[in-house]
């Protein structure tokens, strides 16, 4: 049993190990940076603009996967092959997200773009 001074140094050295953390984290992008951040957004309504075919198990078909992973700045270190949703978790991440904040919509034969986004595009 450690006694209140143990306390007192744990306590210091997360304040110390969190504070060295919040140093890491960079500030929003901005100019060109800011340009290139939706870029994956971009790309992926670029090759995929009305609709994205899903297996019979609901995940993205391999072409999509190969397709979508070149936009994703996660996957430029990847060091695997880059065959299928599941075993890609940038692109599933990626897919998840865009479903998130309401970009695709999951249907019977796919993911379809949104209705608002697709006018957007037009």
């Amino acid at each position: 049993m450690t006694g209140r001074g143990g306390g007192i140094e744990a306590r210091d050295d997360i304040v110390r190990r969190s504070l060295g953390l919040a140093q890491l984290i960079e500030p929003s992008p901005t100019g060109e940076a800011l340009d290139e951040a939706p870029a994956s957004h971009r790309g992926f309504l670029d090759a995929w603009a009305d609709s994205v075919p899903l297996t019979q198990a609901g995940n993205l078909r391999s072409v999509a996967v190969r397709t979508i992973a070149p936009n994703l700045p996660t996957m430029r270190d990847w060091i695997f092959a880059i065959e299928r949703d599941p075993h890609e978790q940038p692109v599933l991440d990626f897919r998840e997200h865009l479903t998130n904040v309401r970009l695709l919509r999951e249907a019977k034969s796919g993911l379809t773009v949104t209705f608002k986004q697709h006018s957007s595009l037009a």
